[in-house]
């Protein structure tokens, strides 16, 4: 889990970086960023479900928010290629993503609090 958030961490730290040193980003890099984040928080929550770490309820929630933010990313593209607004697609998504990290900390939290409660020697420490 360590290594899948210090991964996250890179790919966010290149890409600031890059931002910085090409100038200001483009609207269509800003939609590619869009697509790059998206896709690391679902593979890390996929990540997670296969560890165990969510119900299958939970995953069904995050295939249903996962399928909003997809479906408001390919809006914000089309309506980007066509030349028209794509705000309302922009404030989906970052409306979908939001709901996606939230269970990502909570997936997160839940496990850290977990293994507070387990001793090196695996048995489980009440209170």
């Amino acid at each position: 889990m360590r290594r899948m958030a210090r991964n996250l961490l890179v790919v966010a730290l290149l890409v600031g970086l890059m931002g910085c040193i090409v100038g200001p980003p483009t609207p269509r890099q800003t939609l590619r960023t869009s697509y790059d984040g998206f896709a690391a928080v679902v593979n890390v929550l996929c990540d997670y479900y296969e560890a165990g770490y969510l119900t299958d309820e939970e995953f069904v929630e995050i295939r249903g928010w996962a399928g909003i933010a997809k479906t408001a990313l390919d809006t914000w593209n089309e309506a980007l290629v066509a030349g028209q607004p794509y705000s309302t697609a922009i404030e989906r998504f970052n409306a979908a993503l939001g709901e996606l990290i939230r269970i990502k900390i909570r997936t997160e939290t839940r496990s850290m609090k977990e293994k507070a409660n387990v001793r090196p020697d695996g048995d489980i420490v009440s209170g």
